[in-house]
């Protein structure tokens, strides 16, 4: 596994040698977690390598990274189960595999085998028995056809320890291919334009033209950048690369996303070698965001990742939530929530009802004459919205019918002055948002509101019998 990964490193490693290639080699599992690591982690560390970080406790691994000590090579074994929603190997392979026999796995005798009887078993020529499939645990047997393609395939091999090892290769393929087959960007291609909602380049698209005036506050500007960074202004870009410029900006695009330049999307010159200043040899056109994501980072890397991200937008596919705050907010929807728990014990037709009151700052509990007979609370339909999402229902009263679970954050707002209260509230109440059509649905700004509620005290007393409402 290390020599594989150690030429996957070499592979990979970046035009400049100076740069290190740190990133693990992933080595992935299905079910790991709860299985194979139990039996693995134990070699997991001796003389040649050693763990440097692990997931959750070691009767439950959910990823563990091992290096080795001489080359520096780093495996992180995962489990694929940390990214899907439980269920089959089967299913998995099938749903993200390449179409083919990835779900494939073969069938073994487990229960022909034991630890006792194990080398003089596998050590046989001839195939195993229908009998040797029987599960006696869950009263199961071998099908006709489960039986004959295994007569098939073990007619390739010498004896069964061949078999094992190729049951066992057929256990890790569903997995492999599941890697090499790639579903959500089988068609990504790094060249390509990428046409996104709201992208800056077509909102009241009028074509950037660049003027004498704007070309001189850049070249000062930029002369200013070097200077400040200790950086030779000797072949800098001047004035009188104007017209020089002005052609390029006219007929090109940015170097990282394939945008066209607009009044709303302004070129700037990003530096190839940024070690050296803006000289005409070593600048290349790009639009704002593109420059200052690339900063002083690996061009060729930023320019993967922008594309990629545009690639996502372009597609719909879920984004990486990267503020915190967004994300506790959003999981709120999806896991956990507010627990009402009532340590009373009610019988139905004995019980008496209880209720509550509020009295100068004390909550008082007493017995009604009536009987217990049901209990009853209040919910609402959105207390886990992804339950529901992209399924439609007549009860949904907005953008057709469905609701759509987060993609990416596009911005937030926190109501404070009159302004953000105004635009919060347009947001909301967008006219579009009853629609049907996808065209108007698609104008609608998908928005998830955290609203905290206040009962004055004079109205504590009607709201109290009632559970917490969310």
């Amino acid at each position: 596994m290390f020599e594989e990964a150690k030429q996957l490193k070499e592979d990979n490693q970046y035009d400049d040698p100076e740069i290190p290639y740190d990133i693990s080699i992933p080595v992935l599992g299905y079910n790991s977690a709860h299985f194979d690591m139990v039996f693995v982690i134990r070699y997991l560390t001796n003389p040649l390598w050693h763990i440097t970080s692990y997931l959750e406790d070691f009767s439950h691994i959910k990823r563990v990274e091992v290096k080795q000590k001489i080359t520096g090579v780093t495996l992180q074994f995962l489990d694929a189960m940390l990214f899907v929603t439980k269920g089959t190997l089967k299913q998995f392979a099938a749903d993200f595999g390449n179409g083919g026999k990835d779900d494939q796995k073969g069938v073994f005798p487990y229960d022909a085998i034991n630890t006792d009887n194990y080398n003089e078993v596998l050590s046989k020529s001839e195939p195993f028995s229908e009998e040797d499939f029987n599960n006696e645990l869950r009263k199961e047997s071998m099908t006709d056809e489960a039986q004959q393609i295994y007569l098939e395939d073990s007619k390739q091999f010498k004896n069964r320890w061949d078999y094992l090892q190729y049951y066992n290769e057929q256990d890790t393929t569903s997995c492999a291919n599941t890697i090499k087959y790639k579903m959500s960007c089988n068609d990504f291609d790094l060249n390509a334009r990428y046409i996104i909602q709201n992208d800056s380049s077509f909102i009241n698209f009028c074509p950037f033209n660049l003027t004498e005036e704007y070309w001189e506050q850049k070249v000062n500007s930029y002369k200013q950048q070097d200077l400040k960074a200790k950086r030779s202004i000797k072949n800098n870009v001047q004035e009188s690369d104007f017209e020089q410029f002005a052609q390029l900006i006219e007929k090109g695009s940015c170097w990282f996303c394939k945008a066209r330049f607009t009044n709303e999307n302004r070129p700037t010159l990003d530096r190839i070698n940024n070690a050296i200043g803006h000289t005409k040899d070593n600048v290349r056109l790009a639009c704002v965001y593109c420059n200052v994501a690339r900063a002083n980072r690996d061009d060729k890397i930023t320019r993967l990742k922008i594309q990629l991200k545009r690639y996502y937008l372009a597609k719909g596919l879920p984004m990486p939530i990267t503020n915190e705050d967004t994300y506790h907010i959003l999981r709120n929807g999806i896991t956990g929530g507010l627990a009402n728990v009532i340590h009373r014990y009610n019988i139905k037709g004995e019980t008496h009802i209880n209720k509550m009151k509020y009295e100068t700052n004390k909550v008082i509990s007493y017995d009604l004459d009536h009987i217990m007979t049901h209990i009853t609370g209040v919910n609402k339909n959105s207390l886990y919205p992804s339950m529901f999402s992209g399924l439609k229902h007549d009860f949904i009263k907005y953008t057709g019918n469905q609701i759509y679970m987060p993609g990416y954050e596009i911005s937030r707002n926190t109501c404070v002055t009159d302004k953000q209260k105004n635009y919060a509230m347009e947001t909301i109440n967008n006219p579009l948002r009853f629609s049907s059509k996808q065209s108007d649905i698609d104008k609608v700004t998908m928005f998830v509101a955290e609203v905290k509620g206040h009962i004055d005290e004079e109205y504590i007393n009607d709201f109290i019998n009632f559970p917490p409402l969310i």
